[in-house]
């Protein structure tokens, strides 16, 4: 890290790299009559004053720099541009500039905005024929440019800050290039420590070809100061260049240029050399809120599914109407992607659990947040045994009330799509709050299984018929909690996702946990259990098979991916899960990768 020499460098604006080889840094100086000029470099560290005036220029009418903020310059093809939030008065513009030359530019777009956050264009990259830009804020969105006249905000919130990370505090865009690894946009957060901070750089990186798919997203960061400035001297990010093998970033602070410089070896230290294990299909979300079935206006999500003899696949998913209930939907797919055999009807829907009377109640996400309802039954599990379809949920009735609940049909009447349910059953004793219960797919010493809890230990009761729980027969006594020793991503279990899979090195078990350091993500891993004795771990993924990172997954309820149901079909497993509590998403991965991710 260089610091330059303060009071040097009054008003600087923005950086970039110019053809002739030179970083460019505008500024804007009282001591030249506060007009733009450049600084140039040759190195990004020595910077000489250009005296000649910069001006853009829209028509006959000249953009004053302090009506500019937010100035990012990039390229298309041969052709510079920069852009900036112009604010005149009360109102906000985007404004895109062409360059003529480096000392005159031409205003070819100026639209209206309500946002005053920073924004960037990707040089050099186009997706669908539109340039991509990302937009700062609470939370990072993508838009797309249409003949760099109209700007298209996509329903995206990207990604955050992050709790107990160096980039809890605040995020803030710096740039973006493309490399052989993707889009790389780098953003600025500080460090706290009382009244001092230091400036750091951290990273994402997006699919070159798809401007809201996240590859990766640096852990630490890619670089931090080395020097603490007191808060009374706020931060001012000058932007990104990108020159050779070097990365350079500029900051001031109280007048005072700083430069720092990675190469992008510092950039693969940081990045795991591992692919990700789920490929969520670009079809996602595959199901979503039905604006006119009133059942299912607000959310469906948290689906169960049913491979059948043919190879076609049935969902049950939640769904939540207005009213605040949620009820059991139905979706039919060939392919396992496009679920066309939908019905316009709830396929099952829970009474009173607790038969007393109730006051009216609503949809409400602030007051319930598990999915925003008040009652009814939520995330079913669904196995197949012996010509009988079972379907485990959670009876939720307030939180003073939340057992686990079944009910079971004919594997005909359910193909037939004859909903003849049997009486619904609580498994789970009384007076006690349980999640997450699942049957084994198959009796095991000729008894049902229930994998009751995961944490600290796998639990597993057996019983001859499941009504024995319900009379109090058998009463399981399931213990949760979390092992205050355990490292790594998992420290904080969730439980179980969807029922487990047998194959041939032992029974896939697919959980939910979240990182005491990254507590606001449930993410989802995988583990297997012994064949012969399912309560024996055979071993545990060292890192999330899927965690929450795409804009359906953070739409209602951010950070959540939330599986209830997955199957394998010719040696791929197919994974349905929840987004954001909103949508249905499906990703998939050889049954091969995931056993290497076991091992």
């Amino acid at each position: 890290m260089v610091v330059h020499k303060k009071n040097t460098y009054e008003g600087v604006l923005f950086a970039t790299l110019f053809p002739n080889g030179k970083i460019g840094m505008l500024e804007s100086n009282k001591k030249t009559g506060g007009d733009f000029r450049f600084l140039w470099s040759e190195d990004g560290i020595v910077f000489t004053h250009d005296p000649k005036k910069v001006l853009f220029l829209d028509g006959l009418i000249k953009h004053k720099p302090e009506q500019c903020s937010n100035v990012n310059f990039f390229f298309s093809g041969k052709k510079i541009f920069v852009t900036y939030l112009r604010t005149v008065k009360t109102k906000k513009y985007k404004v895109i500039a062409q360059s003529k030359s480096a000392y005159e530019w031409e205003v070819v777009s100026e639209s209206l905005t309500l946002s005053d956050s920073e924004f960037v264009v990707v040089s050099d990259i186009k997706v669908k024929k539109n340039l991509i830009a990302y937009e700062g804020g609470v939370f990072i969105k993508s838009l797309s440019l249409t003949n760099l006249e109209n700007w298209k905000e996509r329903n995206s919130l990207l990604f955050t800050t992050r709790f107990e990370h160096f980039d809890r505090h605040s995020i803030k865009l710096v740039g973006s290039y493309v490399s052989d690894k993707g889009t790389i946009v780098f953003y600025e957060s500080i460090i706290k420590d009382g009244n001092n901070y230091q400036p750091a750089i951290g990273f994402v990186i997006f699919d070159k070809n798809d401007e809201e798919k996240i590859i990766w997203r640096s852990n630490d960061p890619v670089w931090k100061s080395d020097v603490w400035f007191s808060k009374e001297n706020p931060l001012k990010s000058l932007g990104m260049v990108v020159n050779g093998d070097k990365i350079f970033f500029f900051f001031s602070v109280d007048n005072t240029l700083i430069t720092a410089s990675i190469t992008e070896n510092d950039l693969s230290l940081h990045i795991p050399q591992v692919a990700k294990t789920l490929v969520r299909h670009k079809k996602n979300p595959i199901i979503s809120p039905h604006p006119h079935n009133a059942w299912e206006s607000e959310a469906i999500f948290n689906p169960a599914s049913l491979v059948d003899d043919n190879g076609h696949i049935h969902l049950i998913y939640r769904a939540i109407g207005s009213d605040g209930v949620s009820r059991l939907g139905y979706g039919y797919s060939e392919d396992g992607i496009h679920f066309n055999g939908r019905l316009d009807v709830p396929i099952f829907s829970l009474g009173d659990p607790r038969n007393n009377e109730k006051q009216i109640k609503i949809y409400d996400p602030v007051l319930y947040p598990s999915g925003g309802s008040w009652g009814g039954c939520e995330d079913p599990r669904v196995v197949r045994i012996n010509g009988r379809i079972y379907i485990t949920f959670n009876a939720f009735d307030g939180w003073d009330f939340i057992r686990i609940a079944a009910v079971s049909i004919s594997d005909k009447d359910f193909f037939d799509k004859k909903w003849k349910w049997s009486k619904p059953i609580l498994i789970s004793p009384p007076n006690q709050i349980n999640k997450n219960w699942v049957l084994f797919p198959e009796k095991i010493n000729g008894k049902f299984a229930i994998l009751h809890s995961i944490s600290p230990k796998v639990q597993i009761d057996y019983v001859n018929k499941l009504e024995e729980l319900e009379k109090g027969d058998h009463v399981i006594k399931s213990q949760f909690k979390q092992d205050p020793t355990k490292k790594g991503w998992d420290t904080w279990v969730r439980g179980v996702g969807p029922p487990p899979l047998r194959t041939e090195k032992g029974w896939l078990v697919l959980y939910h946990a979240m990182d005491h350091r990254d507590p606001n993500k449930y993410k989802l891993g995988a583990m297997l259990l012994d064949l012969k004795d399912p309560k024996k771990i055979i071993s545990r993924s060292k890192e999330p098979i899927l965690e929450p990172e795409m804009w359906y997954e953070n739409d209602w309820k951010p950070g959540v991916v939330y599986s209830c149901g997955a199957l394998i079909k010719n040696d791929t497993l197919f994974v349905y899960y929840g987004g954001g509590d909103k949508h249905v998403c499906v990703a998939t991965s050889s049954l091969e990768k995931i056993f290497d991710k076991l091992k």
